[in-house]
C-alpha cells in the first residue's frame, strides 16, 4: 500500500514544488533567494529520480537510479546548509571556499556509491523484490553508510543550530518563522531515520523524497507569507534594536516585516506588527494615511498626545519598488523646548531694553539738562526784572524768556516720551498705526549724545505708507543700530587716531508694493567675512568687555522677524548697514 501512496502523492509533491519554485524565482534578486533555488529543483530532483527507480522495469536501471538519489539528496543537504548559514547571518560560511571540504566530501561520497560493487563498503549485498506491482532494491548497511549519514546528520543539524541560535533573542514572529523554516528540512529526517532503523518494521518504502518535496510547502509560507527573503533578522539588532527613533519596515505587498521597540511604543499596539499587513492596523493608520511607497515624504502628526514627525523613504531594491521605510521621532519635548527657548528670548528682550536704558542714561541726562539750565536761567532773569523793574509779564523781552520756558519744557516733555515709550515692558500682542519717519525722529532724539560727536546725519525719506505694529519695538531696532553704527566709527577714530573728523550715518526710507524699507547706513570699518555669519547669533559681540551684551542685534532679528513677519538684513558695500523691511498687512 505504501508504494502505491507514494507513487500518488509523487505527482502532487511534484507541482507544489514547481510553484514554489515559480514563486522564489520571481525574487531572485533577493538574499537567499538563490539557496532557496537550489534547494528546491534538487528536492524535486530527488522525488523524479526516486519515483523513476521505481517504475523502472529492470534491475540495472532500479540500481541506477537508487545510486543516483544520492547526487540529489547531497545537493539537497548542500543547498540547506547555504541557506542556513545566510539566513542566520554568516555568509562567508557560504561561500565556496568554506564549503570546499563539504562539496569534496560529498563528491568522494559518490565515487563510494557508485563503485560499492567492487568494495561493498557503502552496501554489503543488494536485493532486488517486487512489492505491489513495483520493482525495488535493497541493501545491507557497510561502514561508510553510517560515516556518511552521521555527515549529512551532523550538516542539517548545523544549519538548524545556526538559525535557531541567530533568532534566540528576536520577536516571536521570527522565531515561528525560523522553527517553520527548521521544520521543513528537519521533518524529512523523520522518515529516513523511520526507514533506516526499521522503526515500522512493516512499513517498506522510504518516504524521504516526498517528505523534502513536500517541505517546499514550509518554504512557500516563507516566501509568501512572511517575507522570508525580505528581511534578514540578524542585522536587526544592531541596526535598529536600540535606538530612540521608532523604525517599521513595511515590503512592497504591504506587511510589516519589521519594527523595533521605539515604534511599537509610539503607535501603542497591543499585539506584534511584525507579519501583518500595515492597512489593517487601527493604531498605525495616523501614519498609513498618508504614506505614498512611490516618493519620499516627511509630515507631522499628532498621536495619543504626543507631536511625532515621521519620514517615509522608498526602498529602492526590488522591481516594482513599493517597500518603504517608516521613521517615527517622538517631537514633543523639543516642541517644549522650543517654547521655553521663546519665553527665553522674550526675557532676554527686556533685559536688552532695561540695558539699552541703562547706556544711554548718561546721553539722556545730557539732553534733559541743556533746557533744563536754560529754563532756569530764565526763570531767574524774569524774576529779577520784575524785581526791579516792575515791568507787566507783557514785557518783550520777559515774553521772549516765556517762550525760551516752554519750548524747554516741550523738549524735556518730548524726550521723557520717548524714553518711556523705549522702556516699557514688551507685548506682542500690541498693533496700532504708527509713521516709521514718526519713530525713527523720536529714536533719533534718544540717540543723540551717541551719534553727535562722531557723526553727521543724512536723511533721505520718501513718502510712505503707515505701517501696523509695535512702534516701540521697532524704535529699539533702530536704536540698536544706530549705537552700534556710532560705536563703530568711534572705534574706527580711536584706531587712526583721527580727531576732528566726523563719520557719516544716513538712514534712508523707501516704498515697495507689499512692505516699506528703512536702511540705516554708516560709513565706519567693513564687516569681516568671517564674522558675517555669526551677527545674528546671541551673546555673540566683537565690542570692548563691558561695552555691550551681544543680543542687541539677535533681539533686533526676532522683533522684525517674528514679532512683525518682517526681514532684517546685512548690506555691505561703500556704506554698511542693515535693512528693516516691514510687511504693509
Amino acid at each position: 500500500m505504501e508504494y502505491r501512496l507514494y507513487v500518488v502523492l509523487a505527482p502532487v509533491a511534484a507541482v507544489l514544488s514547481l510553484a514554489t519554485t515559480f514563486r522564489v524565482w520571481t525574487a531572485r534578486s533577493r538574499p537567499m533567494a538563490h539557496a532557496v533555488l537550489a534547494y528546491l529543483l534538487s528536492a524535486a530532483g530527488l522525488l523524479l529520480s526516486n519515483t523513476l527507480e521505481l517504475l523502472s522495469p529492470t534491475e540495472t536501471l532500479t540500481f541506477l537510479f537508487a545510486r543516483t538519489n544520492y547526487v540529489f539528496f547531497f545537493a539537497v543537504i548542500m543547498s540547506w546548509y547555504s541557506f542556513a548559514m545566510v539566513y542566520a547571518g554568516k555568509p562567508r560560511l557560504a561561500s565556496l571556499r568554506a564549503e570546499l571540504p563539504l562539496i569534496v566530501f560529498f563528491v568522494a561520497a559518490l565515487f563510494v556509491i557508485f563503485t560499492n560493487g567492487y568494495h561493498g563498503w557503502y552496501w554489503t549485498d543488494v536485493e532486488f523484490a517486487m512489492h505491489e506491482g513495483f520493482l525495488t532494491v535493497r541493501g545491507g548497511f557497510g561502514p561508510l553508510f553510517w560515516v556518511i549519514g552521521t555527515a549529512i546528520y551532523l550538516v542539517l543539524g548545523a544549519g538548524a543550530l545556526a538559525i535557531l541560535l541567530a533568532v534566540a533573542g528576536l520577536p516571536l514572529w521570527y522565531r515561528r518563522q525560523s522553527l517553520l523554516v527548521v521544520a521543513g528540512v528537519v521533518a524529512p529526517l523523520a522518515f529516513n531515520l523511520a526507514y533506516v532503523f526499521r522503526i515500522f518494521p512493516d512499513f517498506q518504502k522510504d518516504y524521504t523524497p516526498l517528505a523534502y518535496a513536500f517541505s517546499a510547502c514550509a518554504f512557500s509560507l516563507g516566501v509568501r507569507r512572511n517575507a522570508l527573503f525580505r528581511q534578514r533578522p540578524l542585522p536587526r539588532r544592531a541596526l535598529i534594536e536600540d535606538i530612540s527613533s521608532g523604525v517599521v519596515a513595511i515590503d512592497r505587498d504591504g506587511i510589516i516585516s519589521d519594527t523595533n521597540p521605539a515604534a511599537r511604543q509610539m503607535i501603542g499596539a497591543a499585539e506584534s506588527l511584525i507579519g501583518r499587513p500595515a492597512a489593517e492596523i487601527p493604531e498605525f493608520s495616523f501614519v498609513f494615511r498618508r504614506l505614498d511607497p512611490a516618493r519620499f515624504s516627511e509630515f507631522a502628526v499628532n498621536h495619543n498626545g504626543r507631536s511625532i514627525h515621521v519620514t517615509v523613504r522608498p526602498v529602492r531594491v526590488s522591481r516594482p519598488h513599493g517597500a518603504v521605510i517608516v521613521t517615527m521621532n517622538d517631537t514633543t519635548e523639543w516642541e517644549r523646548l522650543q517654547e521655553e527657548r521663546h519665553n527665553l528670548q522674550v526675557q532676554l528682550l527686556d533685559q536688552e531694553r532695561f540695558a539699552t536704558v541703562g547706556h544711554l542714561a548718561t546721553s539722556v541726562a545730557h539732553e534733559v539738562n541743556n533746557p533744563l539750565t536754560s529754563l532756569q536761567s530764565a526763570y531767574r532773569r524774569v524774576v529779577q526784572i520784575s524785581e526791579e523793574h516792575g515791568v507787566p509779564v507783557g514785557n518783550g523781552e520777559i515774553a521772549e524768556m516765556d517762550q525760551v520756558f516752554s519750548r524747554g519744557m516741550d523738549r524735556i516733555s518730548s524726550v521723557l516720551r520717548t524714553l518711556m515709550e523705549t522702556a516699557r515692558p514688551p507685548d506682542a500682542k500690541i498693533r496700532e498705526r504708527f509713521d516709521i519717519h514718526e519713530v525713527i525722529e523720536s529714536t533719533l532724539q534718544l540717540a543723540r549724545g551717541r551719534y553727535r560727536d562722531v557723526a553727521r546725519l543724512e536723511r533721505d525719506f520718501h513718502a510712505v505708507p503707515l505701517l501696523t505694529g509695535d512702534p516701540g519695538a521697532i524704535s529699539q531696532v533702530i536704536l540698536n543700530i544706530l549705537i552700534n553704527a556710532s560705536q563703530a566709527i568711534r572705534d574706527q577714530m580711536d584706531a587712526e587716531g583721527t580727531t576732528g573728523r566726523r563719520g557719516l550715518i544716513r538712514i534712508e526710507t523707501r516704498s515697495h508694493p507689499d512692505a516699506v524699507e528703512c536702511r540705516i547706513l554708516n560709513d565706519g570699518p567693513p564687516i569681516p567675512e568671517e564674522i558675517v555669519d555669526r551677527l545674528f547669533e546671541p551673546f555673540f559681540t566683537t565690542k570692548r568687555r563691558g561695552s555691550g551684551t551681544g543680543l542687541g542685534l539677535a533681539i533686533s532679528r526676532d522683533i522684525v522677524t517674528v514679532q512683525h513677519g518682517g526681514s532684517l538684513t546685512l548690506i555691505r558695500g561703500p556704506l554698511t548697514g542693515f535693512s528693516i523691511g516691514l510687511p504693509l498687512s
